[in-house]
């Protein structure tokens, strides 16, 4: 899921299994963006700087 606002630009991306068992989120932004951004454009991929991954495993959230 691409994210882009006036005050944020950022990608979201989830990984399934083929049952729909989620199994890993990674969020990506940028830190730097600018407040003026051109509304309905795509988001610059190479300009997210920042990201957190996380991993589940049944009940268990790394």
């Amino acid at each position: 899921m691409d994210i882009k606002s006036p005050v944020g630009e950022a990608r979201n991306t989830y990984t399934y299994t083929a049952d729909g068992i989620k199994r890993k989120t990674l969020q990506q932004w940028n830190s730097n963006y600018s407040t003026t951004p051109v509304i309905g454009t795509g988001i610059n991929v190479s300009s997210l700087n920042l990201s957190k991954m996380t991993d589940y495993a049944g009940n268990i959230i790394y």
